[in-house]
């Protein structure tokens, strides 16, 4: 009771200080420095510590909201730049951020000038049209049992109900976990039609809706409209030589809380 007591609270507190904090032209450009609070269990992933999720759920809803410019980590450390109405309303906003209250993390706010014009806002212009990586790796079988048994006995692969999920290391931030999901369909399958080939490939990508909407504009055959799982969001479209391609904007850390430990690595 008191959770939720807490969670309710904070979340009209982001909102009237969203509400206040609207983001015009005259706002201005901050930096906020993360480092280690004394509540950062140093045994643990940054995804394995205490209010991770939220507060990773909580920058991409800043990020959403055009408040969250950019942000990085380096070493055991991490910076984001946002926009704010002035430093009282930046600092208002970080601290509602769950893990910053719990004091996982400790956070610094000081004003930025930006002296080389456009710098900033060149990424999000760019940004959604980028494949991250390779997202799921489908294809067609005679026996889909006898040949996922083969795959586990010979080949090590680790089961799960569709296959096998693989799991990395993200390039971008080693802290963070990824997945591609494995998985031989039925050869009379109907989920890579229209195509009438024999595989399908999953292409992870970033902002799914700016994607699609530019996709369209080119003149892409889109053959559906996104569906939205608590693990992502989805669209397939087809190529110029008939393959079906499915496009996956990730939200990995459900699969994290739901195969941990389950996965082929």
């Amino acid at each position: 009771m008191i959770k939720n007591t807490i969670i309710g609270f904070l979340a009209f507190a982001l909102l009237f200080i969203l509400t206040s904090n609207k983001i015009t032209e005259d706002s201005e450009y901050f930096i906020v420095h993360y480092s280690l609070g004394k509540n950062w269990n140093k045994k643990l992933d940054f995804d394995k510590q205490q209010y991770s999720a939220s507060h990773s759920k909580f920058l991409t809803f800043l990020k959403k909201k055009g408040v969250v410019i950019f942000g990085m980590r380096y070493s055991d450390k991490g910076i984001i730049c946002l926009k704010a109405k002035d430093l009282e309303s930046a600092k208002l906003l970080v601290q509602t951020d769950t893990a910053v209250i719990k004091e996982i993390f400790k956070t610094d706010v000081q004003k930025a000038d930006i002296f080389y014009d456009g710098c900033v806002n060149a990424q999000p212009d760019t940004a959604y049209k980028k494949v991250t990586g390779i997202g799921g790796i489908f294809f067609k079988a005679q026996n889909v049992k006898t040949l996922n048994e083969w795959y586990y006995k010979n080949l090590g692969l680790v089961p799960n109900e569709s296959g096998s999920l693989f799991e990395f290391r993200k390039s971008s931030d080693p802290n963070e976990k990824g997945y591609l999901q494995w998985s031989p369909f039925n050869e009379k399958t109907k989920y890579f039609e229209p195509s009438q080939k024999q595989f399908m490939i999953n292409y992870r990508v970033q902002n799914l809706e700016k994607l699609k909407t530019e996709l369209e504009k080119n003149g892409v055959q889109v053959l559906d409209k996104i569906d939205v799982y608590e693990y992502g969001k989805f669209l397939h479209i087809m190529d110029p030589e008939g393959n079906k391609i499915e496009l996956w904007e990730t939200v990995d850390t459900d699969f994290t809380r739901m195969y941990e430990g389950k996965t082929t690595k």
